[in-house]
């Protein structure tokens, strides 16, 4: 009887990406499975996408599975549960997993995410949790479009002062505030510093990227909105927006989504997009009353590798 090729797990090779990343996303829709493949590899081409964490299985030269941990900046990761050809055993992933989790905890991870799809694989499920990984939130994906954007600076109590590298700290602060007795993913509460998360959103360490505010009434900080630009897309993203406990139910979170709505239009885009948790009611409410409609959901998972 013939003995089966011994199986060595190593990062994918620079001709072995599209093989290796097809594999990966292959429990998505065909479509989203190309989309990801293709961005993947512009990443690597532009240089911002390390190849430590793609990690290809084979026996021979076979590939038999294959997973994905990327290291984000803000002591943060995004893993994809690993995928396996027919027929290769179970152990293969359980080996694929914990070599992604060690390059995981090399790069100074803290928390590790992973999004399913809505109606997630149960072999998925079943190999996060085997890891470690625990429930967080349902997301939803909601867009608005021009037509749903207010025609001119929509008036009302609040203010919006730019971010600069000088209010960088107040920011933090800020975002440190409006986390307090949040019903948008709790279980993040407390894991990483304002700073590691606004690393995670693509700034740099003590700076403030563009359409990033301050939201203030009657001079005092009382909330942020923090909106990307992805002109490559022809689009915005409502990053984060919150606000202090104490200035809760004023219905200023509608203002405040509105000046996202008109700042998106003012950037010459026609679509603004954001995630909201699913239990997050009050919020969901006020998107819709902002002309938001769903287009997505997914399923998040955690692992927490320090406290």
């Amino acid at each position: 009887m013939p003995v089966p090729d011994a199986l060595e797990i190593a990062p994918a090779t620079s001709n072995s990406m599209t093989d290796v990343l097809s594999l990966v996303f292959g429990n998505c829709q065909p479509q989203d499975a190309l989309s990801r493949v293709r961005a993947a590899l512009a990443e690597y081409r532009a240089g911002r996408l390390p190849r430590g964490g793609l990690l290809a299985a084979r026996r021979g030269r076979k590939l038999v599975g294959a997973t994905f941990a990327q290291v984000l900046p803000g002591r943060a990761a995004t893993f994809w549960p690993p995928q396996l050809i027919p027929g290769e055993p179970e152990t293969t992933a359980d080996a694929l997993v914990s070599k992604a989790i060690a390059h995981t905890r090399e790069a100074g991870v803290g928390v590790v995410h992973a999004v399913l799809e809505g109606h997630p694989r149960p072999a998925d499920v079943a190999r996060l949790e085997k890891a470690g990984f625990a429930p967080l939130a349902e997301l939803y994906y909601l867009m608005a479009e021009t037509r749903d954007f207010p025609s001119s600076p929509p008036e009302g109590p609040l203010t919006f002062e730019p971010c600069t590298n000088e209010n960088y700290r107040r920011l933090c602060d800020l975002v440190e505030a409006t986390y307090e007795a949040t019903l948008d993913c709790p279980g993040l509460d407390g894991l990483r510093t304002a700073a590691e998360v606004l690393e995670g959103y693509g700034a740099d360490p003590g700076t403030c990227l563009p359409n990033w505010h301050l939201v203030r009434h009657q001079d005092r900080d009382v909330g942020c909105l923090l909106v990307t630009d992805y002109g490559e897309h022809g689009n915005c993203e409502l990053t984060y927006m919150g606000l202090v406990p104490s200035v809760r139910g004023n219905g200023w979170g509608l203002h405040v989504t509105r000046y996202a709505q008109w700042l998106t239009r003012s950037l010459g885009h026609g679509r603004i997009v954001l995630a909201v948790d699913s239990a997050n009611q009050p919020a969901r409410d006020m998107y819709a009353a902002a002309g938001f409609r769903g287009w997505d959901r997914r399923q998040v998972y955690m692992l927490v590798l320090r406290s």
